[in-house]
């Protein structure tokens, strides 16, 4: 996994890799003709909307094959729940309404030949530590982002610089 673009922000959150790392990593799995899965995690501390969205084109530039979305979900005993409860302001926990629309300007930038796997994670409820908690399992998540595509009139890649 991915998880972000952002080296300040993969060192603040413990992946032990830097950006670069993963890019060499897809590159040379693609490179032996393996096909390539990515996850990208939207609402990490201190990252940005717009930061998100600009990663799109970084994604797209890179030979990716299959990409999941999640959103960031705080489980109980974990050092960034634990984070979250004292830096709160820090952290942008999305409404659904919101992460939606993130995901929707996310993937109106990113390439078209990229399949999208998921866009929702769905830890067991119990395990969740989370004050903004959706409560929807990820087929009803994915049934409302269909909704909101029909509303915006968008699809994937709209914006892409491919012109797709």
């Amino acid at each position: 996994g991915i998880e972000t673009v952002s080296d300040v922000t993969l060192k603040r959150i413990n992946r032990g890799h830097t950006f670069a790392d993963a890019v060499k990593a897809v590159e040379e799995t693609s490179g032996r003709g393996i096909r390539t899965g990515e996850h990208l995690i939207f609402g990490l501390p201190g990252e940005s909307r717009s930061q998100i969205t600009a990663s799109a084109e970084v994604i797209s530039s890179m030979p990716v094959n299959i990409l999941k979305i999640r959103q960031l979900q705080l489980i109980r005993g974990t050092a960034m729940a634990q984070e979250f409860r004292k830096r709160p302001e820090e952290f942008d926990l999305y409404s659904l309404d919101d992460y939606l629309s993130l995901v929707i300007s996310f993937i109106e930038r990113l390439n078209p030949a990229i399949m999208i796997d998921r866009i929702s994670g769905e830890a067991p409820p119990r395990l969740i530590d989370d004050p903004r908690h959706w409560s929807l399992r990820s087929n009803e998540i994915l049934r409302l982002f269909g909704e909101r595509l029909e509303e915006r009139e968008t699809w994937q890649g709209r914006l892409h610089k491919s012109g797709s």
